[in-house]
């Protein structure tokens, strides 16, 4: 299934960001569709660049996971 975005972005806040500023609607949907599993594939899904996935991709695994 599709994971709730709210989730999404409890993870990154978990990272210390506000996720309003780091993520747009389409790229959370994109997370949520592709459940990206390295920081290289977050990139690849979302465009934030590899250093901004590497720091996010922990918490996002943990918000996918507990979906």
């Amino acid at each position: 299934g599709r994971t709730d975005l709210s989730q999404l972005l409890a993870g990154a806040r978990q990272g210390g960001l506000l996720p309003e500023l780091l993520c747009t609607d389409a790229a959370l949907a994109a997370i949520a569709d592709h459940r990206p599993g390295t920081a290289e594939e977050l990139d690849a899904v979302t465009g934030l660049g590899v250093l901004t996935s590497r720091r996010l991709i922990a918490g996002i695994q943990d918000a996918l996971t507990d979906a």
